[in-house]
């Protein structure tokens, strides 16, 4: 008999009586398990991940017809809602975010299985205590850039290739496949999904090994930032054929770069990763930090013309604080002072 543990991760229709009694035993005989499940249960469990060994299982620990989750994954689009936002270049981002029940079963995919997902130590975007300025922190003084972008990102990462990462954490294939299903969309990941980013960073893990690899043999450093990658050096110049090497590593595992965002930068030239200014250390360029300067100095002499602006204002102060607390400080009694104006 397996011995009583500790209560399962965010089982959202189980009371804790039965969760006293012992969680484990009990879902083998409401779902009627199998021996060789209650050990592969058992294995997870062990790990810290819920223990998805059959179909069935993850519709009952969320207290939903297990018909409901199978019209998801057999139908997903049914789910979503579409829209799109313009991007930086004006050009439109497709959006498709899940409805309210696939919305809840992706978040909890995203907290309680995959942070188990094996990420790559330069991968910088969707993680804690990572973010776009401790990317551009290995670039600092650097003579030599190469930037480039992958294109598509989410939408170049496959259904199998999400599947083999929860199988890879140890669920059983028919529940890494059901997984992979309530994560993708048309086949890949959808931009809007909870688990998206989480899924893509575990993805891309073993393209970041070899672009890492790629980077030791030119004495440089590497980093990406979701699906921007830097690479720098101070000793080997940057050329086409460089260019040409990451395409063909990322190639591999179904990437592509994006030839508009690509730019090879020696010395004496600005260098820039992932929109930060990487001269003497990671900040925005200095265009932006002039304009925000005389945003907050217009916004504290008339603090009531940017009423309605309070929250622009102190999205810019939070971002700010990431490099230059003393001024953020200050650039947020002004944002808190124009919300308060009459």
């Amino acid at each position: 008999m397996v011995k009583a543990m500790r209560p399962l991760p965010l089982l959202p229709s189980l009371p804790s009586s039965l969760m006293e009694s012992g969680p484990l035993q009990y879902l083998a005989s409401e779902l009627k398990w199998y021996d060789n499940s209650l050990e592969s249960a058992l294995a997870l469990y062990r790990r810290g991940l819920p223990p998805l060994v059959t179909l069935p299982t993850l519709a009952f620990l969320f207290g939903v017809s297990p018909s409901l989750v199978a019209s998801i994954v057999a139908a997903p689009e049914a789910h979503y809602r579409h829209f799109t936002i313009p991007k930086a270049t004006g050009e439109p981002r497709s959006i498709s975010t899940p409805r309210v029940v696939l919305k809840t079963i992706q978040r909890w995919i995203h907290d309680w299985i995959l942070p188990h997902a094996n990420l790559h130590r330069d991968a910088h975007a969707f993680r804690k205590s990572r973010s776009i300025f401790s990317n551009a922190q290995s670039h600092v003084g650097q003579v030599n850039l190469l930037a480039v972008d992958l294109a598509d990102f989410f939408g170049s990462v496959r259904f199998e290739q999400v599947a083999a990462i929860y199988e890879d954490l140890g669920f059983p294939w028919v529940v890494a496949a059901q997984l992979a299903s309530l994560s993708t969309l048309g086949g890949s990941l959808p931009q809007g999904a909870p688990t998206s980013p989480a899924l893509a960073n575990a993805v891309f893990h073993d393209i970041d090994v070899m672009l890492a690899e790629f980077a030791n043999g030119r004495t440089a450093s590497y980093s990406r930032y979701a699906d921007d990658l830097a690479f720098s050096s101070t000793y080997h110049r940057f050329s086409v054929s460089d260019v040409d090497a990451v395409s063909g590593i990322v190639g591999v595992g179904g990437f592509r770069l994006n030839p508009r965002k690509t730019q090879i930068v020696g010395g004496g030239y600005r260098h820039q990763v992932a929109g930060l200014s990487v001269a003497s250390h990671p900040q925005p360029p200095r265009w932006k930090r002039r304009r925000w300067r005389a945003m907050f100095h217009q916004a504290s002499v008339d603090p009531s013309s940017f009423q309605n602006e309070a929250a622009k204002l102190a999205g810019v102060a939070s971002f700010v604080n990431q490099y230059r607390p003393d001024l953020a400080e200050s650039y947020m009694e002004i944002a808190i002072r124009a919300s308060r104006t009459p």
